[in-house]
């Protein structure tokens, strides 16, 4: 593991340190597009802009666009800064998840107050002008095994007065997953064509930016990146995030630094503490950085996401049969089908249910961490049982998710679901009708085994099939009473 780590950090190191030399300092506060370098997302800048292996909302597009593909629901996203000297900014974005990856849209604006209009005699004119930059962000994100990757297509387009410049660009991004708890990204932005007004043209601020977010505990995660720049000297960020959770309520504190603020501003001025109330499926986010004598800058948003559940929202969860409740020596992907032939019951009152259960090696059977990826060991199972529910046309089953305890629990109860459903769709391919199935997702509330340990987390990346019985039907009709 070790080898791995050292192994990916000099990869990503290497490419920023070689283009880094080839960055001639005569750049240095010339470039055009100051717009780009601004941390868009609220919870980025509560985190000292510390965003480069952080994954799983829409603020990965203005850090690393590879972030996004962790975005498991359709999320909407509102922010508003109050910047200093009465300039201020907003921004829309919309991200979605789509079966060829996740696809987002982004529009930003930056704006200041009205800029009064003198003439050759120093005499205030009765019109003014009000100078802006208008910003799009076109997205997609993939995965590739445990390889990540994202891109960004921009237009960026300032206005002073009667003067304009726009430029095109991309920006590339790209995350490996370490191990459960450590991600790595690299992300090249601001690649595009040069800003002119009127005679004068400026290069993008090229940014080679790397980093590194490590998860000690389900509730924290902490961030560091390297900023290697064409218009500035390297740059520090780091940060973290603690969450606090109570059902469907989530508490999050940020807190963290920047270098590049310090070198201009001094003093504290690269501070950045933030925080965010969850409530279901809205977000309140909020961050607040110094800038020294030019004051502080506040941040805001709202966010909502869309969830994607295949069931009723209002179907209550099936409870397991006495005889199903033991949970099985390796659970991770089993299935145990059970049919009740009413010709054969009076002939053999004893031959009442036909189970089975096939097993595989661990390595075969666990899904891969933060994955729903159906693989050919799954396969060879989930072949097996559309040939039992072919044989038993009467037959219905119940595909139930579970997860391991990494990450955020509603984002594990929508990647349970997901794990459900992308074996009920490899059944439906085999000819198996959608409404034989219920499906199911448990999150990280049904553990197989310890999530203490690296080998009980992977039991508990699991689906397990069940076929619905008689005596299931008629415990839900209970419970419903």
């Amino acid at each position: 593991m070790k080898v791995k780590i050292i192994i990916t950090v000099t990869i990503m190191l290497w490419p920023c340190a070689m283009l880094r030399a080839g960055f001639s300092d005569d750049y240095i506060g010339t470039t055009g597009g100051q717009f780009l370098q601004i941390a868009k997302g609220v919870r980025q800048a509560g985190m000292g802009g510390a965003y480069c292996a952080v994954r799983g909302d829409m603020n990965s597009v203005y850090s690393n666009p590879a972030g996004l593909e962790s975005l498991k629901e359709i999320e909407i996203s509102a922010m508003h800064s109050v910047w200093f000297e009465e300039i201020f900014y907003n921004n829309f974005s919309v991200g979605m998840p789509t079966d060829i990856g996740v696809m987002a849209l982004s529009v930003n604006y930056l704006g200041m107050s009205e800029i009064a209009k003198y003439n050759i005699y120093r005499q205030k004119l009765d019109e003014g002008y009000r100078p802006h930059d208008i910003l799009g962000y076109l997205s997609y994100a993939n995965r590739i095994d445990e390889n990540i990757f994202g891109i960004n297509i921009f237009m960026l387009q300032s206005v002073i007065e009667d003067e304009s410049a726009s430029s095109f660009g991309i920006d590339l991004g790209y995350i490996s997953k370490i191990n459960e708890q450590i991600d790595a990204g690299i992300s090249v932005q601001n690649i595009g064509t040069k800003m002119k007004f009127m005679n004068e043209a400026d290069p993008l601020p090229l940014n080679i930016k790397t980093g590194m977010s490590y998860r000690p505990i389900d509730s924290l995660t902490v961030a560091a990146d390297l900023n290697f720049s064409r218009s500035s000297e390297p740059d520090l960020n780091i940060g973290g995030e603690y969450k606090y959770g109570i059902d469907d309520l989530d508490f999050k504190a940020r807190a963290g630094y920047n270098t590049m603020p310090v070198r201009s501003n001094g003093g504290l001025s690269g501070i950045s503490l933030g925080g965010g109330i969850r409530y279901s499926s809205l977000f309140f986010d909020y961050a607040w950085a110094p800038y020294g004598d030019l004051g502080g800058t506040h941040r805001f948003s709202f966010s909502y996401r869309f969830s994607k559940e295949k069931e009723d929202k209002d179907e209550k969860e099936e409870t397991p049969a006495e005889d199903e409740k033991a949970e099985p020596e390796t659970p991770d992907f089993e299935y145990i089908l059970s049919y009740e032939e009413p010709e054969e019951k009076e002939k053999d009152p004893d031959k009442k249910e036909e189970e089975k259960s096939l097993d595989l090696e661990k390595e075969a059977r666990a899904f891969a961490f933060d994955s729903y990826k159906v693989t050919e060991a799954h396969m060879e199972i989930i072949e097996e049982v559309a040939e039992l529910l072919k044989k038993y046309p009467d037959l219905k089953v119940s595909i139930e998710g579970h997860t391991d305890n990494i990450g955020d629990k509603e984002y594990n109860m929508e990647l349970s679901k997901l794990r459900a459903g992308a074996v009920a769709e490899e059944l439906e391919k085999l000819d198996i009708s959608g409404e034989r199935m219920v499906i199911k997702g448990h999150g990280e509330e049904k553990p197989a085994a310890d999530n203490d340990t690296s080998e009980g987390r992977a039991l508990n990346r699991r689906v397990e099939i069940r076929s619905i019985t008689e005596r299931d039907k008629e415990k839900e009709i209970e419970d419903e009473n």
